[in-house]
């Protein structure tokens, strides 16, 4: 979902085209990502690394193993 934050651990293809194409768009092992946009009926996710936005087929974003941060709860009073 938008907002959500993590860090990239793995892609879990090892199709070389796949491999270098996430690569050149930054998406490598350590990368800090975030969810900026979901698009169900385009089948795409886009997300922010740094100051670099990048769009991702659903199919290739399910490639990658993240490390999602849990979400900050506001104090309670």
């Amino acid at each position: 979902a938008a907002g959500e934050r993590g860090q990239v651990l793995a892609i879990v293809n090892e199709d070389a085209a796949l491999l270098r194409a996430l690569g050149r768009a930054g998406l490598i092992p350590g990368a800090a990502i975030e969810v900026v946009a979901t698009e169900p009926a385009l089948q795409s996710l886009t997300v922010q690394l740094g100051d670099k936005s990048v769009v991702l087929a659903l199919a290739a974003a399910q490639q990658i193993l993240v490390h999602m941060e849990l979400p900050v709860k506001p104090d309670s009073p």
